[in-house]
């Protein structure tokens, strides 16, 4: 994926934002007087951005804060000068900042290659003498010497509201020949005018009081909610497809070495005339063999390397894994090809097509109506990891307008796990604990498997235990981690001692002894903070059943548990059971979210909050004993 960012000390404008609710005032610390964002583009797509930022300090924590700023750019295709940076003092007086006060911060990447490594470079800026009453002053340019798209230019902007500015303006002036659509969202326009060949457009904004964000964990980004501005030279979403597509499909040719390699993955999967299993095998290598470097869609980084180069260096970032993936899919006469997606909060696209929207590339299989992502660590064939799901999908080949990747359908994610514990009389407790997971689940702790040393399995019941301050021993007994299928199982056999302060008389809650994705109590703490009431949210659905069979010794007499309850809450439920027999305690808790899709709105969010509160009360019920 690819985030492309410029920070300054004054004002954060973001290729993808996410939406604000307002509330409560802001004790704000500095005020950005002036902000000025102009982009002089050119005929071949290539441009220079000129920004001037001055930022008036207006409390001791503000000059800290914003003393200093960053100018983030990718140094393979931009050249950044700084033409000013100083202290305004609060006298008039002017303070450069010395040359050994702006330093260069080079990225090294994702990879371990240079040239797979990440071309995002800083110039950090400190400004002198700054207290409060001054007034910081950045003047910078950068010049991107290569266009993303040649002959196309776009850009989208979205302004922080929680930020005190009291005036901010974006000004694009282009060429009156090269078509541009525009779309402010809560600015206005300021300037449309031509002249001398080229059109100016500006649009204006001011925020002086700002007001808290409200919003909460996974808040979407809304492009008709925002305080952004969106400009493009192309028509239609289906022209940035197309604009990737003219030098990225040619890169997925079957060469004599991807046609022999293809051969031997493919080699007795699946029956004659079923190319699913072969589709699925050559899946499950990519993903095995070809390190995600992290680095995906970007300005200078929209053309895949060759396949050859790939295979070598075992390393790629989206655009190479989806290549090289087409490429072994067709040696096998797969039908296969790329899509572009936004892999971070964005569900919905602005009007106007906004490359930097879409951020990420996977692969569509047409033949089986497919998108697979094989940079995913986690995800088995034939599911997406959640930031793909539920996205506009912007296909290379055979694009259609408004197509999107499914979301996970309501029980496709599933926890089943069950707990038989045997106490005796002096509170040591043994038993078994036993985990069966489907979906997102199963993926979840598959990979946190796959990455434990050999020792840290053998030790990781007796750590888990003295983690929470006990003693205790068990053995881990779990599938191959290294397999990508769609359920995952493991178990363990555990001993701790004196859990039960017995033969005292007590009382004790019951919760899961053995580490799992996803508790009951996970869906407490996921949906415990009040949600935002004017923004939609991420979310994802799902099944959680516990079971535990706790064998009590006859020297404990039972004298109160928690009573059973049964809850609903728009696509939730949860229920919970507690029985006692012949001194062994039953208990089950199953809560089931069905949910559909990956984006919940503020009454959905508010319905799940409220009854985590109740989930959550039950979950501190105690069992009363002497």
């Amino acid at each position: 994926m690819f985030h492309f960012r410029r920070l300054t000390g004054a004002l954060l404008l973001a290729a993808a934002g996410l939406a604000h609710a307002q509330g409560e005032p802001i004790d704000v610390l500095t005020r950005t007087v002036r902000y000025v964002d102009e982009y002089r583009v050119n005929l071949d797509g290539t441009f220079e951005e000129i920004v001037t930022s001055e930022v008036k300090m207006l409390k001791p924590e503000g000059v800290e804060r914003a003393s200093q700023a960053a100018i983030g750019y990718n140094r393979s295709i931009q050249r950044a000068r700084v033409t000013a940076a100083y202290t305004r003092k609060a006298d008039g007086r002017r303070i450069d900042a010395p040359p050994g006060n702006i330093l260069l911060d080079v990225g090294t990447g994702a990879s371990r290659d240079p040239a797979q490594g990440n071309d995002y470079t800083q110039l950090a800026v400190a400004f002198p003498q700054v207290e409060v009453g001054d007034t910081t002053v950045l003047e910078y340019s950068l010049a991107t010497v290569e266009a993303l798209f040649p002959g196309h230019f776009s850009i989208a902007s979205t302004v922080s509201r929680d930020i005190a500015f009291d005036t901010l303006v974006f000004r694009v002036d282009a060429p009156a020949a090269l078509w541009a659509q525009a779309e402010a969202v809560g600015m206005r326009e300021t300037a449309n005018a031509e002249k001398d060949g080229r059109r100016v457009r500006e649009w204006t904004y001011s925020n002086p009081r700002p007001l808290r964000s409200r919003r909460g964990p996974g808040a979407i980004y809304d492009p008709r909610r925002e305080t952004a501005f969106y400009f493009s030279t192309l028509r239609g979403y289906g022209d940035i497809a197309a604009a990737y597509g003219v030098r990225a499909s040619p890169k997925a040719a079957v060469t004599p070495r991807i046609r022999k390699l293809a051969d031997e993955i493919a080699a007795g999967k699946g029956k004659p005339g079923d190319p699913r299993e072969q589709a699925r095998a050559l899946y499950d290598w990519t993903a095995r063999n070809i390190e995600y470097s992290g680095n995906c869609i970007g300005l200078g980084a929209v053309v895949p390397h060759d396949t050859d180069y790939i295979l070598d260096i075992k390393t790629g970032d989206c655009k190479d894994h989806s290549t090289l993936l087409q490429a072994l899919l067709a040696a096998r006469g797969i039908k296969a090809t790329q899509a572009l997606v936004n892999a971070d909060n964005g569900y919905q696209l602005p009007a106007v097509p906004v490359v930097s929207m879409v951020n990420h590339v996977i692969n569509y299989l047409p033949d089986f109506n497919l998108f697979i992502d094989s940079t995913s660590a986690d995800s088995p064939f034939g599911m997406l990891p959640f930031a793909d799901q539920d996205k506009v999908a912007l296909l290379v080949d055979g694009y259609k307008e408004g197509m999107k990747t499914p979301a996970a359908p309501p029980g496709s994610n599933e926890q089943a796990m069950k707990t038989l514990v045997s106490v005796a009389g002096d509170g040591t407790m043994s038993g078994t604990v036993e985990v069966n997971l489907r979906g997102t689940y199963a993926a979840t702790i598959r990979t946190q498997i796959r990455n434990m040393s050999q020792d840290a399995k053998e030790g990781f019941v007796r750590n888990m235990f003295r983690s929470g301050g006990r003693l205790g021993s068990g053995a881990l007994k779990a599938d191959d981690p290294q397999e990508r299928l769609p359920a995952y199982h493991y178990a363990s056999d555990f001993e701790v001692l004196g859990l039960l302060p017995l033969p005292a008389a007590g009382a004790f809650t019951i919760y899961p002894l053995m580490v799992n994705p996803s508790s009951v109590s996970t869906f407490v703490g996921d949906n415990a903070q009040e949600p935002d009431p004017a923004n939609q949210a991420t979310c994802n659905g799902g099944r959680s059943s516990e079971e535990y069979v706790f064998t009590l010794p006859k020297s404990v007499q039972v004298q109160s548990l928690p009573p059973n309850v049964n809850l609903t809450e728009g696509a939730v439920s949860y229920t919970a059971s507690y029985a006692l027999k012949d001194n062994v305690l039953s208990v089950k808790r199953i809560i089931d979210d069905r949910t559909p899709g990956s984006v919940c709105s503020p009454a959905v969010l508010a319905g799940k909050h409220a009854l985590a509160a109740k989930v959550a009360a039950d979950l501190q019920g105690l069992v009363v004993y002497k």
